[in-house]
């Protein structure tokens, strides 16, 4: 629910009124933030990236200071004081940040302005903008988000990313800082492990060449997964992506090639081979017969351990789906995102 204010609570917090000369135009980008949980940096240089998913530009930037890493990005401090910003959202280094944007330009000429001496601050000037960056948001953080987590979790370390805060800003043509503000009312330890500034850089190199590979379906509910804290929605939404990738990638197969180059048939007898081949992957509609067939063709990382996972996991969500279980086992829910992960890494 958005709240709204008289004039006389507008004035009070700083605002005015525009005028007829006030109207201006803007461009608008969001800064995403992130505790990384699971390793620590060896040093406080900044790692940045840029890169493009479905075509959407970014920028990423990892460090031990927060104002440092947005500064490096946006040339702003995040937090007047980051000891007491670190305490409010009871996080620690390092951070993680990505800039989305800009959108559309967009313009204002009416509602309430604050002026100050570096910046403009509009209330719920520019909803459409907000709209377009949402939009944005939605098509590059999820797979994102997605292959850093894919990409950290392929080496030794066990590494989360955890969302503390969003910020959205604007540029005027003359680079003149925009903050428009809304108030809506809206009714977790871990070990880590020292990582090295070249490490760091390859496994962000990676994440970078996956964000744009990952299939979008899948990556979206990942996405959910990852933020999610109820168990059983967690559970569910990691294995919806390990599904939705195994029904994705058998489409993906030459099938009829992988079958020849495994059982090579008489040269008499090409096209009833052929024919008796397409008729057997016809049949393949369950869930366990494609992952396996995936696993033969396609990811080749897999072995019969994962395949042994899968059934299991398979087994509880169908134990969920039945009724015979109201929530997954905790380490069902650890052991499903690992799969959803080791399906990616033949993307990298």
């Amino acid at each position: 629910m958005t709240l709204s204010f008289s004039t006389h609570a507008m004035e009070a917090m700083g605002f005015r009124q525009m005028e007829a000369g006030d109207a201006f135009s803007a461009m608008f980008s969001s800064i995403t933030s992130f505790e990384v949980q699971g390793f620590t940096l060896q040093t406080d240089e900044l790692t940045s990236l840029t890169g493009t998913v479905d075509g959407y530009p970014y920028r990423l930037t990892v460090g031990k200071s927060i104002n440092a890493v947005c500064r490096q990005l946006v040339a702003d401090d995040l937090a007047e004081d980051e000891v007491e910003w670190a305490k409010d959202y009871r996080c620690t280094p390092p951070y993680v940040m990505v800039v989305v944007g800009p959108t559309s330009t967009y313009s204002c000429s009416s509602g309430h302005i604050k002026d100050g001496p570096d910046s403009i601050t509009t209330y719920d000037g520019f909803a459409n903008a907000r709209m377009e960056l949402r939009s944005i948001e939605a098509k590059v953080l999820p797979g994102l988000v997605s292959a850093l987590s894919y990409a950290f979790n392929a080496s030794e370390h066990a590494v989360k990313f955890r969302f503390l805060s969003r910020e959205v800003f604007g540029r005027t043509p003359r680079g003149r800082l925009v903050r428009d503000i809304r108030l809506d009312l809206h009714a977790s330890g871990y070990g880590a492990s020292a990582v090295a500034s070249e490490e760091l850089t390859s496994l962000l190199d990676r994440a970078s060449k996956l964000a744009d590979r990952v299939n979008p379906k899948v990556s979206r509910f990942f996405h959910l997964a990852l933020a999610e804290e109820d168990a059983l929605k967690k559970f569910l939404y990691f294995f919806l992506a390990i599904e939705i990738e195994t029904h994705a990638t058998f489409a993906s197969i030459d099938h009829s090639a992988k079958l020849r180059a495994m059982v090579l048939p008489e040269s008499r007898l090409q096209q009833a081979s052929q024919d008796f081949f397409n008729s057997q992957r016809e049949r393949w509609i369950a869930l366990k017969d494609r992952f396996v067939w995936c696993a033969l063709c396609v990811w080749t990382n897999l072995t019969d351990d994962d395949i042994e996972q899968f059934k299991r996991l398979k087994k509880i969500r169908d134990d969920i789906a039945h009724g015979s279980i109201a929530a997954p086992p905790e380490m069902a829910v650890v052991s499903a995102q690992k799969l959803a992960e080791k399906l990616h890494q033949h993307y990298a």
